[in-house]
């Protein structure tokens, strides 16, 4: 998933719930697939498959879908704080934060801060900025995204195009991949 290679990381979850359709790991596997690809229906389907299991209620804190951040400042090479660490200059990318109440500080060149204690909820994307000239912030927030993927020789194609066959209403009908089909594109 990190390395963007969704559609071999859906395979290869899809193989293993047709393997193993109750096993905790898996359906956690195949949600944070379809939360990395902004598809909210289908990780909703795992995770609410996952809360009827055993394992979550026994530790729900070890199932939880990580919070993407995004920080920016309209001024230029502001420095951002987040939890009390330096993370980078603006703009800032934060992925897999844990869902909570975090706080965001902005460091301007001249020096002028602005805090903010922010809830990030579980399984979305922040995006916050500062207006230091209105000393104000905004926030949008969102589950979604459109990802599109260009491929050389290949025409641009968004991820749910992609990995239609993956966007399922009941789990059971998950495609269910053979090892050699997953070998073959895992290679190429």
């Amino acid at each position: 998933l990190e390395r963007g290679m969704m559609q071999q990381a859906l395979l290869c979850a899809s193989r293993a719930f047709n393997l193993a359709p109750k096993e905790p790991l898996v359906l956690f596997t195949l949600a944070k697939a379809f939360h990395y690809g902004y598809l909210p229906n289908q990780a909703d389907l795992c995770m609410k498959k996952l809360r009827e299991h055993q394992a979550f209620s026994r530790n729900s804190e070890k199932w939880v879908l990580p919070v993407e951040v995004f920080i920016k400042c309209d001024s230029e090479k502001t420095k951002v704080m987040f939890d009390e660490k330096e993370i980078g200059i603006c703009p800032v990318r934060i992925a897999g934060v844990f869902p909570g109440i975090h706080t965001i500080e902005w460091i301007l060149q001249e020096g002028q801060t602005k805090a903010l204690k922010l809830p990030l909820k579980e399984g979305t994307t922040h995006k916050i900025r500062y207006h230091p000239s209105e000393d104000r912030t905004s926030e949008e927030v969102s589950r979604d995204g459109l990802v599109t993927v260009y491929s050389p020789n290949q025409e641009p194609i968004t991820l749910p195009e992609l990995v239609k066959n993956y966007l399922v209403d009941d789990l059971f009908n998950l495609p269910k991949p053979s090892v050699s089909e997953i070998v073959s594109l895992i290679k190429n």
